[in-house]
């Protein structure tokens, strides 16, 4: 109900003592105030209307005493209709909260809540499965420049270029497809928990008081550290997929050889589960600018009514995005994938942990050797990056329509 129309019954209702005193000025008070000004529910205004209409023909006859009456009739009224629309609604009676009982009315809330979720968990799967099968080749790229030490490395590649053609021409194009197994069985539940918990993480930080921007970076991080709990065994079995130079055929399932790194070295931080500390370190600090700069740059940019427009706005924003991450995330990944990949002596630990592993890059190869395969980082998370977020907010968006 409009304020105006509250603040002209108010008027009304302050009238009838004046009204058997003065039903000229009454009168003037209802038209101009009342009648004039309420709008909308026709069954309860009209009454009001009609009344200033005959106090209108009364007035005119100069039945004075007749209009006093009815002003006064009118006044009484507006104070019902006043109350009447001004007074909070009327809950209905229902179980307490949190309490389990059976029917249609007690599952509303915790269908809505599940269905909410499990549209984040199916958007954030299907936003990785796209991306890892359109930049996985990419992947296998970086991951062999991140192995390799230095130009004293027999097997060392000269260029980005050097790279392709020597796969494939020894590996062939299926080469670039090595170690997908693992990501792809991965990134259902990798990207679920990813975008879900990010969800839930902004949702807790919303009641904090950092700043909005500032919370969507803090639950990027929170989501990036939850990822790679998640991910990093399956991390372990691809980077030790991608570093075997082997034909394709010729190479070990990825079940094979995730049985041998659990019967060789076991489950914990030397088998299944090394690398660790790298992998939270390159989740968590790629997540929170990833979806930090994304979120924020993107409310700060006007939409655009477009749909071609507004697809390439998101696009341009998730490219850069992605391109920033990987910029800032790559020290991390290259110890990663030291630790993770095969020892440069065959039983002999040289990478154990994160920073001991970065300064050890920095001190025998340089500044430079924790940037190795950012190129083609870059060319995969960059636009996989945008990809993934506007597969992401298209299918939840779908979902919401149709389900």
């Amino acid at each position: 109900m409009s304020q105006m129309a509250v603040c002209a019954l108010n008027v009304m209702v302050c009238l009838p003592n004046v009204a058997l005193q003065n039903p000229v000025r009454v009168h003037m008070r209802l038209h101009t105030m009342g009648a004039r000004r309420l709008r909308g529910n026709g069954r309860v205004f009209l009454p009001l209307r009609v009344g200033v209409l005959l106090i209108d023909s009364m007035l005119a006859r100069r039945e004075s005493t007749h209009a006093s009456v009815l002003s006064c009739v009118i006044c009484s009224h507006a104070a019902l209709v006043r109350d009447e629309i001004t007074a909070p609604p009327l809950r209905r009676a229902g179980p307490p909260l949190g309490s389990v009982v059976r029917g249609d009315m007690a599952t509303k809330e915790p269908r809505s809540v599940l269905r909410e979720a499990s549209h984040q968990i199916i958007a954030g799967g299907s936003a990785g499965l796209v991306e890892i099968c359109l930049m996985h080749p990419l992947d296998v790229v970086k991951t062999r420049f991140q192995i390799q030490r230095g130009t004293s490395d027999p097997n060392s590649y000269k260029s980005l270029g050097d790279c392709f053609r020597t796969v494939i021409r020894n590996e062939g194009i299926s080469g670039f497809y090595k170690g997908i197994l693992p990501p792809i069985v991965a990134e259902t539940p990798k990207r679920a928990v990813k975008f879900f918990t990010f969800e839930q993480y902004k949702k807790l930080l919303n009641l904090s008081p950092l700043s909005p921007g500032l919370a969507l970076s803090v639950a990027g991080l929170g989501a990036g550290l939850t990822e790679a709990v998640v991910v990093n065994p399956f991390e372990v079995v691809k980077v030790s997929l991608q570093a075997n130079r082997d034909s394709f055929a010729e190479q070990p399932s990825s079940f094979a050889q995730a049985r041998r790194i659990i019967n060789s070295e076991g489950f914990g931080l030397r088998g299944l589960n090394k690398g660790l500390t790298s992998t939270l370190g390159r989740h968590g600090v790629f997540n929170m600018i990833y979806f930090g700069f994304y979120f924020n740059v993107k409310d700060a940019i006007p939409s655009s009514p477009d749909p071609t427009l507004e697809f390439m706005r998101k696009f341009a924003i998730g490219l850069v995005s992605g391109t920033i991450s990987s910029c800032v995330n790559i020290p991390f990944d290259v110890a990663k994938s030291r630790i993770q990949g095969p020892q440069p002596v065959p039983g002999e630990i040289k990478y154990r942990t994160c920073f001991q592993s970065m300064a050890l890059v920095y001190r025998e190869e340089g500044y430079m050797a924790l940037y190795k395969g950012l190129v083609p980082k870059i060319m995969r998370l960059g636009p996989g990056g945008a990809v993934m977020l506007l597969v992401y907010e298209y299918v939840s968006g779908w979902l919401q329509r149709n389900w």
